[in-house]
């Protein structure tokens, strides 16, 4: 009933109650005065206290009560029903919509799971749903037992087309789970993820003690995943002592090896057994070089896999403390050169085909490193090079007869490009899909260049400049980005909607993308001597003292066939391997068809008419009191 209907009847009642003490009042008359009033009042004692009037009036008393508390019970209960007794338990769904998780077939088993819990709702244990998307969390709506809306909502709302930030997930999960008291609450977070950030909220604040936290992960294993976490260096007379810290995210004992690399030269290697989800340090010692103390500890695996298992450090002669990464920084899945001197030691991965390589480093450009871009390419990978007014960058395009002057422009020609055309269709998709991630992406250096004219220009400014050239390198692909990504670019904490053109462009550069229909026109060739000139009018840019590169083949990747996919993530989710699966989570049993309580019948079951008797019983009361009030008017 709603409340108007029940705020009508709740009124009747209050009316009819009335009538008793209306009657009386109407019934009032002027006082008269009556001869010998002292002796009619002891003859009419006498007479009422035979008469039984005392107990009428008690009657009557016993009737409006009853009758006010009934209609008060008949005005609450459809409230209180709607609430109903506290449920059992209450669970909180979350669901990572990160990009990685469409990866098959750990989506679909994950995706099953998630609809089998979602298929457990009932009244009695009502959910709410949350898909985890960036930094926010997008809600289905309050507490609900209807099983099915649920899933209308999870199934609308779950596009997997960005990345997940956990550090609010337990904050507001606890939040939600405080709006409807239970017996038992619980927070299911169905994700790819490995470690969350608990340093933000930790674990032991973040919920009550009545709640239970569990992490779902896929059930298939996908990249036994150990990282260098660390390095601590230590100097004795003419040898050099490295403290490597090493773990192992596997759920599997895992065997390899320890190297210590002093400028570019393995000096020391150490055979290791790392126990399953356990972190381990080990001591390799080699001679003490003279001058600066510049290398890296690299730990190989018998799995056929390159992890991101290198930990880059430098020292100055002379300085006593090591300049190494902070503790979380080799965490992200930027390349261990970022954070390292300019002049570290390069390696291109050893299995070319069918990978993308990010270069964003001019001045780590060395002629060792080009000789092994030279056979990256030649060997069919893919590279993406950024445009830099470098010398070193010039001199390695030179070779594919792409033009650039290392200088400014002798003329400032600003321009604000807000435009773009694709003349591919992939890029045409993904721009509407993430159009504002090209404004995040796009920083414009002052040079020129001239690209051959076998180049094509899948992406150009609305003005005609090219923004992305594509040139045929022997097997492989040379991409030139005619702008520099800066540190923000990279960082999918902050600028995440640029992410599924990455993951579009390395399926495009693996030959993995089905073919779609051409757009109108053909691909921008530009002829031999044509210029495009660049200039974002902020004068002269540093070049980075640090760079490196970004490959697919990082730690904690998936593997679908033989290629890697990776993401460049937030340190709290760069690791993504899983650990061994939750035993409770494959408890969930899927509701038989029928079971599932409409959203019209969650308001209290059998009890949802008892308002329908409270009613009843006051007018029958009211009836009672206004028979008894009949012969006697209080």
């Amino acid at each position: 009933m709603t409340l108007f209907v029940v705020s009508g009847a709740f009124l009747a009642g209050l009316v009819a109650a009335g009538v008793p003490l209306a009657l009386h009042l109407l019934n009032r008359r002027p006082k008269e005065e009556i001869p010998f009033p002292g002796l009619l009042f002891l003859l009419q004692s006498e007479t009422k206290a035979r008469s039984g009037g005392s107990w009428r009036r008690r009657l009557i008393l016993l009737c409006r009560v009853l009758a006010v508390a009934a209609l008060c019970l008949a005005f609450c209960q459809p409230f209180l029903s709607s609430v109903g007794v506290a449920p059992g338990r209450t669970t909180v769904l979350l669901w990572d919509d990160s990009f990685s998780m469409q990866l098959p077939p750990g989506y679909a088993r994950l995706k099953t799971r998630f609809e089998a819990a979602l298929r457990e709702t009932s009244p009695a244990s009502p959910a709410t749903v949350g898909i985890v998307r960036g930094s926010r969390i997008l809600w289905n709506g309050p507490f609900t037992g209807d099983a099915e809306e649920l899933l209308g909502f999870f199934r609308q709302n779950a596009l997997n087309q960005s990345t997940s930030n956990f550090a609010e997930v337990a904050r507001q999960s606890d939040f939600r789970l405080r709006e409807l008291p239970a017996e038992k609450r619980r927070v299911l977070l169905f994700t790819d993820r490995q470690e969350l950030p608990w340093r933000r909220t930790p674990r032991e604040e973040a919920f009550e003690n009545a709640t239970e936290f569990c992490v779902i992960r896929p059930e298939p294993a996908t990249v036994r995943n150990a990282t260098v976490t660390g390095a601590e260096l230590s100097t004795a007379p003419g040898s050099l002592t490295v403290r490597a810290t090493v773990r192992n995210y596997s759920d599997a004992l895992l065997p390899g090896t320890l190297y210590l690399e002093l400028a570019g030269t393995r000096r020391a290697s150490l055979p290791v057994d790392l126990k399953p989800g356990a972190e381990a340090s080990f001591l390799l010692t080699a001679p003490l070089p003279a001058g600066d103390i510049t290398g890296r500890i690299e730990l190989e695996t018998g799995d056929g896999l390159k992890p991101d298992n290198s930990f880059y450090f430098s020292r100055a002669a002379g300085h006593e403390r090591t300049r190494a990464p902070a503790p979380e920084q080799h965490r992200v899945n930027l390349p261990a050169l970022a954070v390292g001197v300019a002049d570290a030691p390069a390696e291109v991965p050893r299995e070319a085909a069918g990978k993308l390589l990010i270069w964003q480093d001019p001045a780590g450009l060395t002629p060792e490193v080009q000789e092994k871009l030279e056979k990256f390419l030649q060997s069919g990978g893919v590279c993406a090079v950024t445009l830099e007014a470098s010398p070193r960058i010039a001199t390695f395009l030179d070779r594919y007869s792409v033009r650039m002057s290392p200088g400014r422009a002798e003329e400032r020609k600003l321009r604000k490009f807000g435009l773009f055309d694709f003349d591919h269709p992939v890029f045409r998709r993904i721009f509407e899909a993430s159009g504002t991630g090209w404004s995040d992406v796009l920083v414009y250096r002052s040079c020129k260049v001239t690209l051959p004219p076998e180049a094509a220009v899948p992406i150009r400014f609305d003005n005609g400049a090219p923004a992305v050239a594509e040139l045929p390198v022997g097997t492989g692909k040379l991409w030139l980005f005619m702008m520099k990504f800066t540190p923000e670019s990279t960082s999918w904490a902050g600028h995440y909607s640029f992410l599924p053109f990455w993951r579009e462009l390395e399926k495009y550069a693996a030959g993995t993308v089905a073919a779609a229909a051409p757009l109108p026109g053909d691909v921008v060739r530009l002829a031999q001597g044509e210029r495009a000139e660049f200039d974002d009018g902020s004068g002269p840019k540093p070049v980075q003292a640090a760079g490196g590169f970004l490959t697919f083949d990082r730690p904690g990747n998936y593997r679908a066939g033989e290629r890697l996919f990776s993401v460049n993530l937030p340190p709290e989710e760069s690791d993504c391997a899983p650990d061994p699966v939750d035993d409770r989570a494959a408890q969930f049993r899927t509701a038989a068809p029928g079971v599932i309580v409409p959203a019209a019948a969650q308001t209290g079951g059998g009890k949802t008419e008892l308002y329908a008797y409270f009613i009843l019983a006051a007018l029958l009361l009211l009836v009672s009191e206004l028979a008894l009030a009949n012969r006697t008017a209080l």
